[in-house]
């Protein structure tokens, strides 16, 4: 579900060294701005919560006429309850263009795409397959008023409609309120209302950025680094040990030397969320080590339409087995690419068969065909305790089956280039097959 904005506070505050292009609607950053925006989000329901924020924006550097390296640190509390912290950095265009930093974090809501002049609907393609729709709004003197309504692939599957509406100070060149409402209808009717403000600029010392700049170098290097030793990180447990070494000899090489101040704060929080992944990544190798490299489990299960499969029939084929449900949302968000599979060989010995754990038959219907599926889904709780009989734990799974019947990779959650990952292992499999093959007589 993703919330709406709606503004309570707007604060008039001058930007130094600004100067204002009459009708370009266009985001105003220098080197040095440290912008602060509040918001708060508010759902009733089956279960009502309450979600605050804060959302810091350090602009490190600016990296062409119109673009600018940026740091967000968000620090949410549910509830009034114990705060949590992330940070990541991106590139922000004048126009509100964003590239680079995690597919999950990347602030959209605060910097929506601008239109050119006298444009009045525009779209723009965001992280996970989302499309924003854009549409000016009544005019105000001095601001640009315009709606925004995105549209995810997720939206069918979990009855989902927002709009939010923006007000963009062509002044300040910033968003200075925005107020909205979202609703989700599964699995529980909720509606959520977010207020977003504007709440402040200040101005980091020249000294002190060219520090901050230094710093955030380094950690931007550190988490691009260990991500890429994450992603090798699957399969027997002496591999996912291997990286884990590789990994606490980045930490150490890296730790040390960082100013006091948010940056160093976030080092601190990435040292302590790989130690945690470690230990899932290894009792997952643990888990799965007993299954690797061994006869996959049999099973003969009825798919969505109830046509019998059987797992001795798949023989000669390299399987993709993807487990999923109807309330795991990146295993939605998965969908796409495995359906990219799927085409990619459909004229090759390779089967992509879904495994789906709902225990109502609709709700894997209904995902069946929001989402277009290209391949097979089974009905996995026709066959008891099936997903531990494959070591499945968290969803999405993926498990990779050889010609001959033997697991060989597992892939746990989602990645942006999960579609490569798992190409690269069915691509090796293919060659292995072909590489033993008899010659011709």
């Amino acid at each position: 579900m993703r919330p709406f904005a709606v503004i309570c506070l707007v604060l008039t505050v001058a930007l130094p060294g600004l100067a204002i292009a009459e009708n370009a609607d266009r985001y105003r950053l220098e080197p040095g701005h440290m912008l602060t925006f509040e918001s708060s989000t508010t759902s009733s329901g089956a279960h009502s919560m309450r979600l605050d924020s804060k959302h810091v924006v350090y602009v490190l550097d600016q990296t062409q006429d119109d673009a600018w390296w940026v740091m967000v640190v968000n620090e949410r509390s549910y509830n009034q309850g114990p705060a949590s912290v992330d940070a990541d950095f991106c590139t922000i265009y004048a126009d509100g263009r964003i590239e680079g930093g995690s597919v999950r974090s990347r602030p959209y809501f605060l910097f929506p795409l601008l239109p050119d002049v006298g444009e009045n609907d525009w779209e723009e393609e965001q992280a996970l397959g989302t499309v924003a729709h854009y549409e000016r709004r009544e005019s105000e003197p001095g601001a640009l008023v315009f709606s925004a309504r995105n549209e995810s692939p997720t939206d069918g599957v979990y009855d989902v409609s927002s709009e939010t509406v923006y007000r963009f100070d062509r002044g300040l060149g910033l968003i200075m309120s925005a107020e909205g409402e979202s609703r989700q209808g599964y699995p529980r009717e909720t509606l959520s209302t977010t207020r977003l403000a504007f709440a402040g600029l200040a101005m980091v010392a020249p000294d002190r950025l060219v520090t901050m700049r230094e710093d955030a170098k380094r950690l931007a290097e550190f988490k691009t680094q260990a991500q890429a030793l994450i992603d090798e990180a699957h399969g027997e447990r002496q591999v996912v040990e291997e990286v884990s070494s590789t990994l606490d000899a980045l930490i150490a090489e890296t730790a040390g030397g960082f100013s006091p101040g948010p940056i160093a704060e976030q080092f601190e929080q990435a040292r302590q969320q790989y130690a945690s992944w470690r230990d899932y990544a290894i009792e997952n190798a643990e888990r799965q080590s007993a299954f690797l490299d061994k006869p996959a489990a049999d099973w003969t299960l009825d798919d969505l339409s109830g046509q019998p499969h059987r797992l001795a029939d798949y023989r000669g084929r390299v399987v993709v087995l993807d487990f999923w449900y109807r309330g795991c949302g990146w295993c939605i968000y998965a969908m796409p690419q495995i359906n990219e599979l799927a085409e990619a060989y459909a004229e090759q010995p390779v089967a992509v068969l879904g495994m789906n754990k709902d225990l109502q038959l609709d709700d894997a219907l209904l995902v069946e065909e929001q989402m277009q599926l290209a391949y097979p889904s089974l009905q996995i709780n026709q066959q008891a305790g099936l997903p531990e009989k494959y070591g499945v734990r968290g969803y999405p799974t993926l498990v990779i089956i050889d010609q001959d019947g033997v697991v060989r990779e597992y892939h746990v959650g989602y990645a942006p280039d999960l579609f490569e990952q798992v190409s690269a292992t069915i691509d090796r499999l293919l060659g292995e097959s072909a590489g033993s093959a008899p010659d011709p007589a």
